[in-house]
């Protein structure tokens, strides 16, 4: 296969590589690394920042970074969720208060 043709295939394939990207991050809410990040603490537990690097084939900077990003959108949801049940206790007849 000439140079050409390679380099060619090559760019097709980043450009369907960039798209699928984009379309998983929309529809998940998360970096496909990120969801990786996720799904490898699920299945091993507990894991130091060396076997995420290892892992993900990235550097520590940008484990750090991406467990960073994950707790403050957990952090987020937890929020949001603690105003919802707050709004609803408040409207009880009896008053109750989140521990």
């Amino acid at each position: 296969m000439k140079l050409e043709k390679v380099s060619q295939l090559l760019y097709q394939l980043k450009i369907v590589n960039q798209e699928m990207t984009a379309k998983f991050e929309k529809s998940t809410g998360y970096s496909i690394t990120r969801y990786q990040l996720m799904m490898i603490l699920k299945c091993k537990g507990r894991c130091s920042q060396s076997q995420l690097q290892n892992e993900l084939k990235i550097d520590s900077a940008a484990v750090t970074r991406h467990l960073k990003l994950l707790e403050e959108k957990i952090l987020s949801k937890e929020s949001a969720i603690k105003k919802i049940i707050e709004k609803y206790l408040s409207k009880l007849p009896i008053k109750l208060k989140m521990i």
